[in-house]
């Protein structure tokens, strides 16, 4: 049980952190070029999909 546990935790971590990895990347990609309505549907977008991922790896 307890290896499931530690294989289950390594994987949790990798997702959570290729996502912040995508996260930071779109943001950084679309930020300095977009207007001021494309920089708040941004910043709505990460939030929304960071809002997701946070709640998995917080169980554990």
């Amino acid at each position: 049980m307890y290896n499931i546990y530690v294989i289950l935790h390594f994987v949790l971590m990798i997702v959570w952190v290729v996502s912040a990895i995508i996260l930071d990347f779109k943001f950084l990609k679309g930020f300095n070029t977009g207007s001021d309505e494309e920089k708040i549907s941004l910043l709505r977008n990460v939030r929304s999909v960071s809002d997701r991922t946070e709640m998995p790896a917080s169980t554990f």
